[in-house]
């Protein structure tokens, strides 16, 4: 059998019966797994951050108010 102009590659219809119904559960579970793992660790990540910066600004607050009770002394 000769190739013709009009002949063209099957596609998705290539390959294994029933490819597509193993393939489409196994994705779309990896997805919704990848994506919850990655929310988590963001979470994790701005918790920590939060906690950070409200160390911070305690300490810059502590340090001001020495520094004013010292003033204030003299």
């Amino acid at each position: 059998m000769l190739a013709k102009r009009m002949d063209v590659v099957w596609g998705e219809t290539a390959g294994v019966d029933g490819q597509l119904l193993l393939l489409c559960p196994i994705l779309f579970t990896l997805q919704v797994l990848i994506c919850g793992i990655l929310l988590v660790v963001m979470a994790i990540g701005n918790f920590i951050n939060t906690v950070e910066t409200l160390m911070v600004k305690s300490r810059f607050k502590a340090k001001m108010k020495r520094s004013k009770s010292r003033a204030e002394l003299d």
